[in-house]
């Protein structure tokens, strides 16, 4: 797997052998940064359930002042820091070995730009993971965050609190879905 942009384009990122990780492929990551264009320049990046770290690391390559990758599997959590080292990364981003779910509180509020999620198809991680960001309110006013999900799966795009529903777009077996946050509007304002 190969980095597709920025200033890292063409570097390859090693993936765990077996099927531990399901890699975004490169086809739905050149969509995605294409859509996000350079919203990512200067980003504060929360990756959860960052697998080999390839969005994570493909933001850091277009542009992105820091990434918190959070992973739950220590091997492949491993992994990731080799490529975080390999590619000369280590100043710009921070690897979480901790469940997504437990994690979250203890992440700073108001703290990211772009979240990206990739949470493994079907197990019913995004709604709780998008009620978790909003409620806990991590991300900074104006915010995006990205779902990858299985075409299949039935998460139903709707608002979740500040998470507004912008859009979802299908890629072959996979769909991305897209929430703005809004900060909400306090009573008497």
């Amino acid at each position: 797997m190969r980095i597709t942009g920025g200033e890292l384009r063409g570097q390859k990122i090693a993936v765990p052998k077996g099927d531990v990780v399901r890699p975004t492929s490169d086809r739905v990551r050149e969509a995605l940064f294409n859509i996000l264009g350079t919203s990512v320049v200067g980003a504060r990046v929360l990756d959860l359930f960052a697998g080999s770290g390839a969005l994570g690391i493909e933001t850091l390559s277009r542009g992105a002042t820091s990434v918190c990758f959070v992973e739950q599997n220590r091997m492949v959590a491993t992994s990731l820091c080799g490529n975080i080292e390999r590619l000369g990364l280590t100043t710009r981003a921070k690897v979480m070995t901790a469940d997504v779910l437990s994690t979250l509180s203890m992440l700073p509020k108001d703290n990211y730009d772009l979240v990206l999620m990739d949470p493994p198809y079907g197990k019913g991680y995004v709604p709780k993971v998008l009620s978790l960001v909003d409620s806990l309110k991590l991300v900074a006013d104006r915010a995006t965050v990205v779902c990858e999900v299985g075409e299949k799966d039935s998460v139903v795009p709707q608002d979740i609190g500040g998470l507004l529903f912008a859009e979802r777009r299908v890629y072959g077996e996979t769909a991305l879905v897209f929430y703005d946050w809004v900060v909400p509007k306090q009573d008497g304002l």
